[in-house]
């Protein structure tokens, strides 16, 4: 039968459209012409928006299905971008260097202990040219961390509705993905670590990380303990 990322991917660039402030804020950080990694790319909509905009990009995603996803719209696009399926410590696996790497879309939750976190930030940062960019962005889970359970807003379109919840379950949380559509109602269940700001930011800086800047979202606004995201830029030196 197929996987619940096998049907999902058929409605993700509906739910999950090309979020044009996360491109500005990628765009006014990374230059035209960067060489860029995406980490845990999805369908490829970002990747393939940045290419087009002058970007040089590869992507790394661990789901099989949404790797497919990418390659055929590389074949409908112009730009090709480099793709691997690969998760986050298979950095090492392969020989390149970027400018820049971003890991978006709270990605990073999937690591699953502070050893493991640590150990991609090191990956990444042998694969950044000097001065190159580190750009993170979690829920912030200083807030989540607080509650039982957590419900994202509802997300309703044309040919589906997707809910997300979070659950405490110890010192991880178990986070819910339900998808209605036409036809079938599909459940799939993740186990996340939510790591703190101030965890991520001292492994950030143990890992050579400096000059670390922090925003509450991708309009650069402040991160407060009441921000709904944690973004981190972090530079190798």
């Amino acid at each position: 039968s197929m996987t619940f990322y096998q049907t999902l991917v058929t409605y993700y660039d509906e739910i999950f459209p090309l979020n044009v402030v996360t491109q500005q804020f990628l765009c006014s950080i990374f230059p035209k012409n960067s060489c860029l990694l995406d980490m845990g790319a999805g369908t490829g909509t970002m990747s393939l928006a940045l290419q087009k905009s002058g970007r040089k990009m590869t992507a790394f995603e661990p789901d099989s299905s949404m790797v497919e996803k990418i390659k055929q719209k590389n074949t409908a696009e112009t730009e090709h971008i480099l793709v691997y399926q690969k998760g986050m410590l298979e950095l090492d696996e392969i020989s390149e260097s970027f400018d820049g790497i971003y890991c978006i879309g709270n990605t990073l939750a999937h690591l699953q202990n502070e050893q493991e976190i640590f150990r991609f930030f090191q990956q990444v940062y042998q694969h950044l040219h000097p001065t190159g960019i580190l750009i993170l962005q979690t829920v912030n889970f200083d807030q989540i961390n607080k509650l039982k359970t957590f419900e994202f807003p509802v997300i309703r379109k044309e040919n589906c509705i997707f809910m997300r919840k979070y659950e405490q379950n110890g010192t991880y949380i178990r986070f819910v993905i339900t998808l209605k559509t036409q036809n079938e109602i599909r459940s799939n269940t993740t186990i996340l670590f939510p790591a703190s700001s101030q965890t991520i930011l001292q492994l950030l800086q143990e890992a050579g990380f400096s000059h670390l800047q922090t925003y509450g979202n991708f309009k650069k606004e402040a991160f407060e303990k009441t921000s709904s995201a944690f973004i981190v830029i972090g530079q190798k030196v």
